[in-house]
């Protein structure tokens, strides 16, 4: 992303890269901002560009005194090409800042940067002809070796990348619309060995059927995500699907409540849509795009959601082909820097049950729900019952619930209750122990809290109960849970947790009669009538 600095208001450009130092060297991100060095702004007055190291807390300037329109980061992170306005731009070495190459250019609105085999791929739009054009600069030689003019845009081409081993280039351009209000925006494939275009088809080949615009978000490595939009300011639906363009394949389609900006990570493992929504700009009517913290992960392949991360608003993405397993989100900028390393297969990998229950049962009890908690759960996370699947229903990524059979606790003894993260996947949580007993280690011990004559002819009886157990006991309605008189399913309780628990239900009966509640042998009775 460019910008161009205003002249009231101090523009910051801000980017988030990692600078690789060696193999074994592991540097934290840098945050890039550009602050203007006069006190009174103007276009052409100096700015500095600094950054701010996350690890050592402290600000450095790589630029001072700087006069430029735009800038922008290679997709390398290893050059920042600088438009200098009337003055031709420059390339400057991230790793050796006093390393510089002067390019043959000048009033260039500065896109995306390609970086391969010794060379520059520059996307720019001239600011005097509004014509974009794509410049190739040689590193070795610091010369421009051609230019190749694509005609007029609305941008200067942010959604260009490499195919796989770098021969090819995709990028799109000239965005018109049929009769009836449909976007066709052109898609063209670039040879680096031939300095031509060799094919062009229509974005909309790849969309949503039915939508209205189309925009390819988001390439790398040949891989590219198209994001399809109704185009109705009613309508927010949004769906984004990942291309792959070295074997023209694609995944599924994955909607979207809003939008979203669109990134991919293990080479298109993961989909991550980080949601985007839209605030007044200050008293005036225009309206300015920020990020809300919503960050959801989702497996490409097959649409599924996997996790929702809810990080702090109003923060800055920045995706970097050095760590092409993470995506980085920094937020609070002007103040103190917190920076957020979403790697999704750590994310999902971290797959852990704190809790089940029940954890005791007693043989022969028949079908029943077993609730797991935890965290790392995705929709596509199973309940193993002594390393089996079990149907499981994925409530949220903290509560998982399976059916256990019959069978499964028609014998006495202890089963092992895990999660695994999904099917294709080895990673396995922790263990916890359940327990099929004949009779209970501890017990449970029932306690009436209180007898409310209702006047109306009725009563209300309030039960708790004391779990001497350190966990929870399952004992359904039947011979061992029952009241007495009939109806012997009177709303009791079925699941015991472990401590002493006042009111867990309520009874409202006749006051013509007692009644008794029996749990396996022990016994409470409440009512007025007196026996003899």
């Amino acid at each position: 992303m460019s910008f161009y600095k205003h002249v009231e208001v101090n523009m910051i450009f801000l980017l988030i890269i990692l600078c690789f130092l060696g193999k074994n060297i592991f540097s934290q991100p840098y945050i890039y901002r550009s602050e203007n060095s006069d006190s009174i702004s103007t276009r052409y007055s100096p700015w500095a560009i600094k950054k701010f190291d996350l690890q050592s807390k402290q600000w450095t300037t790589c630029l001072d005194s700087a006069v430029f329109n735009s800038f922008n980061i290679d997709n390398k992170d290893e050059w920042l090409v600088v438009d200098q306005g009337l003055d031709n731009a420059e390339a400057f070495n991230l790793k050796y800042p006093s390393q510089y190459i002067v390019l043959p250019f000048s009033q260039q609105q500065i896109g995306k940067i390609l970086n391969s085999q010794n060379r520059l791929y520059v996307f720019a739009k001239n600011l005097s002809t509004n014509r974009a054009n794509l410049h190739i600069v040689n590193l070795l030689s610091s010369t421009e070796e051609t230019t190749y003019n694509y005609m007029a845009l609305s941008d200067e081409n942010e959604d260009a990348f490499f195919s796989r081993n770098d021969s090819l280039i995709y990028f799109t351009k000239d965005t018109v619309y049929d009769d009836v209000g449909v976007e066709k925006t052109k898609l063209l494939t670039y040879s680096v060995a031939s300095n031509s275009i060799i094919s062009e088809q229509y974005l909309y080949e790849l969309e949503y059927q039915g939508a209205k615009t189309n925009q390819l978000c988001f390439g790398s490595d040949g891989l590219g995500i198209i994001g399809s939009y109704s185009g109705d300011t009613a309508d927010k639906n949004s769906y984004y699907r990942l291309h792959d363009f070295n074997n023209n394949t694609n995944s599924a389609f994955i909607h979207e409540n809003g939008y979203a900006d669109p990134f991919f990570t293990n080479n298109g493992k993961y989909m991550v849509l980080v949601e985007t929504s839209l605030e007044r700009y200050d008293s005036t009517d225009e309206f300015e795009e920020y990020k809300t913290g919503k960050i959801s992960i989702y497996e490409s392949s097959s649409g599924n959601l996997l996790r929702v991360l809810s990080l702090p608003p109003y923060g800055e993405t920045k995706f970097s082909e050095l760590y092409p397993d993470e995506l980085y989100y920094a937020c609070d900028l002007d103040s103190i820097p917190r920076v957020f390393c979403i790697k999704p297969d750590s994310l999902l990998a971290s797959t852990r049950v704190e809790s089940i229950s029940p954890a005791i049962v007693f043989a022969n009890t028949g079908n029943f729900t077993l609730e797991v908690t935890g965290k790392g759960f995705t929709s596509a996370s199973k309940v193993l019952w002594n390393d089996s699947v079990r149907t499981t229903t994925f409530v949220s990524d903290s509560l998982l619930r399976a059916t256990i059979l019959a069978a499964d606790v028609a014998t006495v003894g202890d089963r092992i209750v895990r999660v695994q993260y999904d099917s294709a996947s080895s990673a396995l949580s922790d263990s916890m122990v359940f327990s099929v007993v004949n009779t209970l280690p501890k017990p449970v011990r029932l306690v009436i809290e209180k007898e409310i004559d209702n006047h109306n002819g009725t009563m209300t009886a309030w039960f708790g109960y004391l779990n001497v157990n350190d966990r929870s006991v399952y004992i359904p309605v039947g011979d061992k849970n029952s009241f007495s008189p009939t109806p012997i399913d009177r709303g009791q309780a079925t699941i015991f947790l472990p401590g002493r628990h006042k009111y867990a239900f309520g009874v409202t009966f006749p006051n013509t009669i007692n009644i008794e509640w029996q749990l396996n042998g022990r016994r409470a009775k409440a009512g007025s009538v007196c026996e003899n």
